[in-house]
């Protein structure tokens, strides 16, 4: 319907006055859901040097190595609900006789959990797009990791750890059917 006869609908007016309210409206942004049991498949990256930069001693890095760095032997449970997390993860450690569990919200301070370089202490957690991430120390050696968690471009889920010096290791994890 044409009411000022200059050949624009009142529809259209209506989309161009709407036009910069939309364009300016902060944009959604949906966190991923890991939930599932999630089964280690693959590894990406140079574990032994990334073991090193971290200055784990030469005896966790022998058994990490003939333990196969956890292929086909580590597991991840988690159960997600928003931004609340509970992860129970299968250790190839030998030194550990049960699943290392954490419970957090993202963004709620300080998270200890157990992986098998040892107590990990995360200072801080939150989400950089669909990625949740920890900036965290190794206490053992009090040096610093990154850890990263996400799908990758098939649907897997990977766990990217970044050493102190900038070394990233990747384990990729498939849903258990």
């Amino acid at each position: 319907f044409d009411s000022s006869g200059d050949g624009h609908t009142i529809a259209a007016r209506l989309v161009e006055q709407a036009a910069p309210a939309v364009a300016a409206a902060p944009e959604i942004q949906v966190q991923p859901d890991f939930s599932g049991v999630w089964d280690l498949t693959t590894l990406e990256g140079d574990f032994e040097q990334w073991l090193l930069d971290m200055q784990l001693p030469y005896y966790i890095r022998v058994a990490a190595r003939l333990l196969g760095y956890g292929m086909g032997k580590v597991v991840v449970r988690c159960e997600q609900d928003g931004d609340t997390f509970k992860f129970a993860k299968t250790l190839t450690d030998p030194r550990r006789f049960s699943d290392s569990v954490v419970e957090f919200h993202v963004g709620d301070g300080d998270i200890d959990f157990v992986d098998d370089i040892g107590t990990v202490k995360a200072k801080s957690s939150r989400w950089d797009g669909e990625s949740l991430i920890f900036e965290a120390t190794a206490v053992d050696t009090s040096l610093a990791v990154e850890l990263r968690m996400y799908y990758d471009d098939q649907g897997h889920f990977v766990e990217e750890m970044i050493s102190c010096t900038g070394r990233s290791i990747k384990y990729v994890f498939t849903l258990r059917q």
